[in-house]
C-alpha cells in the first residue's frame, strides 16, 4: 500500500501543469469555485506558485449544495455545452456532469485506449448493456468505432434477467461493456 504522498510523486511535471492550468481557469471563471478555494485558504498565487496536487490534497471533498452550485455556475459559462449527463439520484440528490466537446473527446480518447487493453478492435462484436439507451451505452460507441470494432450495439436490460440473456446470445457479441450490478443480475441465466 503507498501513500497519497507517494502516489503524488507519480504524477509528472505535464500533468501537474495541465493541472495547473485548469486550476487556474476555474479559479478564474467560476466564482463559487473561486469562493471554495479562498475559503480552503487557497489563493490565485498559490496556484500559480505551489504544487497542485499539494493544494488537492488540503481540499475537502466538494459535496452537497456546493457542488450544486458548482455545477449550476459551470453550466452557465460554459459555451460549449454537448451534454449533461445526470444521475438517477438513489443515493441522495440528483448528481449533473456537464461536458463540453472537448470533454466529449477526451473521454472518447481514454475509452477507446481502455478498451484496446483487452484487445478490442478490428472483427469484433460488442455489446453495451445498462438499464437506459443513454446512461453507460452512449459513451462507448464512438470509442468503439476507433477502435475498428465490426459491429456494436446499445441494449437496455428487460425486467426479466433471462430475457436480456435471450437477447445477448441472439446478438452473439464477442464481448460485452456493463456494470458490476446487471452482469449479477444475468450471470445465472447466462450460465445456464
Amino acid at each position: 500500500m503507498t501513500s497519497p504522498a507517494s502516489n503524488a510523486a507519480l504524477v509528472g511535471a505535464p500533468p501537474r501543469s495541465a493541472l495547473r492550468r485548469q486550476m487556474l481557469h476555474a479559479y478564474d471563471a467560476l466564482e463559487s469555485y473561486r469562493d471554495f478555494l479562498q475559503q480552503c485558504g487557497i489563493v490565485r498565487q498559490d496556484i500559480a506558485e505551489d504544487d497542485p496536487m499539494d493544494l488537492l490534497r488540503r481540499l475537502p471533498v466538494l459535496a452537497g449544495e456546493r457542488f450544486r452550485d458548482l455545477v449550476d455556475e459551470t453550466i452557465a459559462v460554459a459555451g460549449d455545452v454537448v451534454d449533461i449527463e445526470v444521475s438517477s439520484g438513489t443515493t441522495g440528490p440528483p448528481k449533473r456532469r456537464v461536458m463540453t466537446r472537448s470533454d466529449v473527446e477526451a473521454e472518447t480518447e481514454v475509452l477507446a485506449r481502455l478498451l484496446a487493453v483487452p484487445g478490442i478492435g478490428p472483427g469484433d462484436s460488442v455489446a453495451c448493456l445498462d438499464t437506459g439507451p443513454l446512461t453507460l451505452m452512449v459513451s462507448f460507441m464512438e470509442a468503439l468505432d476507433r477502435l475498428g470494432v465490426e459491429e456494436s450495439w446499445a441494449l437496455s436490460v428487460y425486467l426479466d434477467p433471462e430475457a436480456t440473456v435471450e437477447a445477448l446470445l441472439a446478438l452473439d457479441p464477442t464481448a460485452v461493456i456493463t456494470i458490476p450490478s446487471i452482469l449479477d443480475r444475468i450471470i445465472k441465466p447466462l450460465s445456464a
